[in-house]
């Protein structure tokens, strides 16, 4: 399995133009050979990070909108960071998330388990953390999503 991993520099709301650049980079990892992309950039989809905007429930629903809209038009399957709602009936209304996207559809989303709130970093104030990691599936192989944190701070998966 070839995996490209795509970084760039997405501007805090500019959904449009995230997206197209999103579009633009999948396009060229698909014609470099790819069969997955994946984003690099927490939160690529509306930039990070976006503050009292994710307090905003239209902002939320803008990612999911926008992520839905980019599942459809992906020329291969990818991972994109974005900010989703939450359906919990106590704690936050977002999540830091990432979704797998393949065939026009989300088939996959982990959510940020470790929120940073060192340094300038203030997570925990905006998003409700995963209770779990979990794998899914493609072509024949098991993978997992890790944001940020999740990947350096886990002592479990680092023992």
């Amino acid at each position: 399995m070839k995996i490209a991993l795509v970084q760039f520099n997405p501007t805090v709301g500019d959904f449009g133009g995230n997206s197209a650049k999103i579009l633009e980079l999948a396009q060229l990892a698909q014609q470099r050979g790819a069969d997955l992309a994946v984003f690099s950039s927490e939160l690529c989809l509306c930039g990070y990070l976006p503050l009292d905007l994710i307090e905003r429930p239209q902002f939320i629903a803008r990612n999911e909108r926008e992520l839905a809209c980019l599942a459809q038009k992906l020329p291969l399957p990818s991972i994109i960071g974005y900010a989703a709602h939450v359906n919990e009936s106590t704690g936050k209304a977002a999540a830091n998330a990432a979704a797998f996207l393949d065939h026009g559809r989300i088939v996959f989303v982990q959510h940020k388990m470790l929120l940073p709130t060192y340094d300038v970093f203030d997570e925990s104030r905006y998003f409700q953390p995963a209770r779990t990691q979990l794998p899914f599936s493609f072509h024949e192989q098991q993978l997992g999503i890790t944001i940020c944190e999740d990947m350096w701070n886990d002592q479990e998966f680092l023992g």
